[in-house]
């Protein structure tokens, strides 16, 4: 099964949208924030078993990018959410050896976001569930930018 973008949207929106059904509250601490994009991204990647190729590192890649993101506050909360992300697909690329040598996405996820987050760049009464599709969006293309290679083989994107 491969990597579904509604899945880490329907996630986002259960902390970050207080008009969907599923909405669990705004997290109140950056360690509560962390544990919630965790769960959100794990969700996303199936713990690792939903990325091709799969990977075995899943609940460690889950604890790195909540240990990362738990620290941040305002000054360094986008450096701090950027290596997260990094944090957690190195992470998880760790868990395609032997068979496959993984190498992250080449570029920071901040400045793909820049247009989106926060909330206040986005034009006036866009609504948080469009607001969260295309930062998710944004994170499905970012994280599909990562490779996998097979020893002697030619480098495949996660999937």
């Amino acid at each position: 099964m491969p990597l579904l973008p509604t899945t880490l949207v329907a996630k986002i929106r259960e902390f970050n949208d207080e008009k969907y059904e599923n909405f669990t509250g705004f997290p109140k601490s950056p360690v509560e924030a962390a544990a919630k994009w965790a769960a959100a991204l794990d969700a996303y990647t199936g713990s690792g078993a939903l990325v091709f190729p799969p990977s075995t590192t899943g609940a460690a890649a889950k604890t790195a990018f909540e240990i990362v993101m738990a620290t941040s506050n305002p000054a360094t909360a986008m450096v701090q959410f950027d290596l997260a992300f990094l944090t957690y697909a190195t992470t998880l690329g760790l868990g395609m050896a032997p068979a496959f040598v993984a190498t992250p996405p080449p570029t920071p996820l901040t400045p793909l976001l820049a247009a989106l987050v926060p909330a206040a760049l986005v034009p006036p009464g866009v609504p948080a569930a469009v607001q969260i599709g295309l930062q998710a969006s944004v994170i499905d293309t970012w994280f599909r930018t990562a490779l996998a290679t097979p020893p002697g083989g030619s480098p495949v994107p996660w999937a």
